[in-house]
């Protein structure tokens, strides 16, 4: 605490008020002059105005070009990525038609593609078909039924057969997922 009367124990707040009536004398414009004043930068490289509102606010002052372009900032929103390679003979879906198609070739024309369908040769840009994938392996080895074991948990089916008790003894039903469901309580006046 400062005494009352005696200006110089707060001679930090005295100062401030120092340099806003000098600088409010000198400016013709105060709007300008007290924005110019909360974007000058503090000791630790940060303006009042940045540290308020978490970015920088443009001036009057002339600024290099390379600092006055503001930076974007990348949200989960924002989606855009490049498409993935495609080559040759690569199986692809065709979004417009709704058809399957193979790529024959690359077209001339930047990011287009010549796409063989079942109706024919199409030319087709790269966002307007995506990749489709592969059919996995469906043969099973003679391996795969030696690996599954023969035991079934005797659990499951114990939880089951408690579900369906409980069920039978109240207005519960069980579902097909195994869910155990009852009827709405509606009041009865």
């Amino acid at each position: 605490m400062s005494s009352p009367r005696f200006a110089q124990s707060k001679g930090l707040a005295e100062r401030s008020v120092q340099t806003i009536k000098n600088m409010l004398k000198k400016s013709e414009d105060q709007y300008n002059s007290l924005l110019s004043y909360r974007t000058t930068p503090l000791a630790n490289g940060y303006s009042p105005a940045e540290l308020l509102m978490g970015r920088k606010l443009r001036t009057l002052l002339p600024v290099a070009p390379k600092n006055s372009c503001t930076k974007i900032t990348q949200h989960s929103r924002h989606r855009a990525r490049p498409f993935s390679k495609v080559k040759t003979n690569d199986r692809v879906w065709v979004k417009d038609q709704k058809r399957r198609g193979i790529i024959k070739a690359e077209s001339n024309e930047p990011r287009s593609y010549i796409i063989e369908t079942d109706s024919g040769e199409i030319r087709r840009n790269r966002r307007h078909f995506s990749n489709f994938p592969e059919k996995p392996d469906t043969k099973i080895s003679k391996n795969t039924f030696e690996t599954i074991p023969n035991e079934i948990p005797i659990y499951n089916n114990e939880l089951r057969d408690n579900q369906t008790d409980q069920s039978d003894k109240s207005d519960f039903y069980v579902t097909k997922s195994g869910r155990i469901s009852k009827p709405p309580d509606k009041l009865d006046l």
